[in-house]
């Protein structure tokens, strides 16, 4: 978590507290009911900063829009093709109308996405690729130009992780604006989040290896999210060491 910010820990720790599938797996475990508090009041610290931290701010407003509006006809786009399956008669679309049904609660669950918040759309791009795990066959039904529907969810998630990163660096952004005591206070508790969530997944870590009454991945499916920020912050600090080296 070298180069995680406070924007990606916001991110990971909503999608902890509010996703119902994670909290289905961390209520049944011990280390959840000692470090679920600790990491809610970390969570509200973080919402009563500044509001340049909460996310707040101009920067970056052109490419949130473009992006957003690349999320968003994607979407639709997967959600009509799965609709018009659906609407069919049954007699017309066959096994391909059950077939869409089930797609459409993998891909587009909710439809009044494209009316969220940048940050809910990112948050559901990183859900939705969680779901996509083992549901290939059913992608492959439905053939659209160049390959099937799978092109379009790539182009969805894309855009989605995308919206998560230019709402990082517009929050980053922001931060090197603040007063140099609100940074110092900023810096204070990214320290003390890290560190707890260090702990939390070693003791999480501990109790799974334990109990063989667990999904299989369970500690990859609890930490993917913020592993997959982690991934994405450290390439991108990588590629930017790269260019500012002198034989870069």
């Amino acid at each position: 978590m070298k180069y995680t910010t406070l924007v990606d820990l916001n991110f990971y720790l909503k999608h902890l507290v509010d996703d119902e599938e994670q909290q289905r797996l961390l209520a049944s475990t011990v280390t959840w009911k000692l470090f679920g508090p600790v990491l809610r009041e970390h969570l509200d610290e973080l919402e009563r900063l500044s509001p340049s931290l909460a996310l707040e701010g101009k920067p970056l407003a052109q490419e949130l829009r473009e992006t957003d509006a690349e999320h968003d006809g994607c979407f639709r786009a997967v959600h009509h093709l799965l609709q018009a399956y659906q609407a069919l008669p049954a007699r017309l679309a066959g096994e391909r109308g059950e077939q869409a049904r089930a797609l459409a609660q993998v891909l587009v669950p909710d439809a009044g996405l494209t009316r969220a918040s940048y940050m809910d759309e990112a948050g559901e791009a990183q859900r939705r690729q969680a779901r996509l795990q083992g549901h290939e066959a059913l992608l492959a039904a439905f053939p659209v130009a160049g390959g099937d529907v799978g092109l379009w969810v790539e182009a969805l998630n894309a855009a989605g992780a995308r919206l998560a990163t230019l709402l990082s660096e517009r929050a980053q952004k922001n931060v090197d604006q603040l007063p140099k005591g609100e940074q110092g206070e900023a810096g204070v508790l990214r320290s003390k989040l890290v560190g707890a969530l260090q702990r939390f997944r070693e003791m999480l870590r501990l109790e799974f290896g334990q109990r063989d009454d667990l999904p299989p991945h369970a500690e990859q499916r609890v930490f993917q999210f913020l592993d997959e920020a982690s991934e994405r912050r450290a390439t991108a600090a990588q590629r930017a060491a790269h260019k500012a080296s002198p034989e870069g």
